[in-house]
């Protein structure tokens, strides 16, 4: 039973009501509010980071506990690392920035090339992403 369940096991029958469903209903209502006001709190304002969180409400709007563990995960770390992104291929959480922006663009439906999926691959792997350009002769 996830927290959230719990809560509404708890808290139903205490809401005024004129049935069951409609307490369940209300209760339900009750706990949507309170956690887009946690959210709210919670979120970064650092432009950077929107991606991550559009992709983070899309997956926690599912319901599925895995894609709210990963919605979770999105929302870490934008919270964490959007103030220094971008970030460069030397700097410490250029692999991590870069495969939470590759998975955000998937989820959001931005980039939908099999590229994005072999570059979301490598950097998961620990590996620098390959890049399709080709270098400049001259």
């Amino acid at each position: 039973m996830t927290a959230r369940q719990n809560i509404a096991s708890l808290l139903w029958w205490s809401v005024p009501s004129s049935d069951d469903d409609e307490a369940k209903a209300r209760t339900e209502q009750l706990l949507d509010a309170y956690q887009a006001e946690v959210l709210a709190e919670a979120r970064t304002t650092w432009p950077s980071a929107a991606e991550l969180q559009q992709a983070a409400a899309t997956k926690r709007a599912s319901g599925n506990p895995e894609d709210v563990a990963v919605a979770n995960l999105l929302n870490a770390l934008a919270n964490a690392l959007a103030w220094l992104a971008p970030y460069r291929p030397h700097e410490g959480g250029y692999e991590m920035w870069g495969a939470a922006t590759t998975l955000a663009q998937l989820i959001n439906g931005t980039d939908r090339t099999s590229e994005s999926v072999t570059k979301l691959r490598s950097l998961l792997a620990g590996g620098q992403p390959a890049t399709s350009a080709t270098p400049k002769e001259g």
